[in-house]
């Protein structure tokens, strides 16, 4: 019974898995500081060439600050795990 069952969740076994690596690949680019920072730019830019307003820059500015606290607060975490 133990086989039968291994062998009908495979397939899910093998989805979950590249969920969780999708996951991590996407939470990676998401928390990559250097990427942040341009994002930060781009932001900048778009503001001085008057795409954004004020408050867009604002608003957008607040989220790319927590998320690069964020970064170099798991950056830390994984340095000290090594």
């Amino acid at each position: 019974m133990l086989i039968i069952d291994d062998l009908l969740l495979a397939p899910f076994r093998g989805l979950f898995f590249i969920f969780k690596e999708i996951h991590k690949r996407v939470e990676e680019e998401f928390y990559d500081e250097q990427h942040i920072i341009n994002q930060m730019r781009s932001l900048q830019t778009s503001l001085q060439l008057g795409d954004i307003t004020e408050e867009e820059y604002d608003l957008a500015e607040e989220d790319l600050v927590e998320r690069l606290q964020i970064a170099r607060e798991r950056n830390i975490e994984r340095s000290e795990e090594e």
